[in-house]
């Protein structure tokens, strides 16, 4: 017999979380971003902070995915009681 069934409310708050996770790292990295040119930072150091943040950057797209995958299967969870 299957027990623990996820239901749409796990689903939908799991995928509000990985959303949430995914927009802090983009925040952090954009608020990070700004500080480079207020300090006057341009041209190649600016240019070496985006390639380090590739990782991050991937890292939150796949969260998005994932996150909007499971708003998804919320939906379809909704609808298959």
């Amino acid at each position: 017999m299957i027990t623990d069934v996820p239901t749409s409310d796990d689903f939908q708050q799991a995928g509000v979380g990985f959303l949430n996770l995914a927009w802090d790292t983009v925040y952090e990295l954009a608020r990070d971003s700004l500080n480079y040119q207020e300090w006057d930072y341009y041209g190649d150091e600016e240019l070496e902070y985006w390639q380090a943040a590739q990782r991050p950057l991937a890292t939150a797209l796949a969260l998005t995915q994932q996150g909007i995958e499971l708003l998804l299967k919320a939906k379809i969870a909704e609808f298959s009681r």
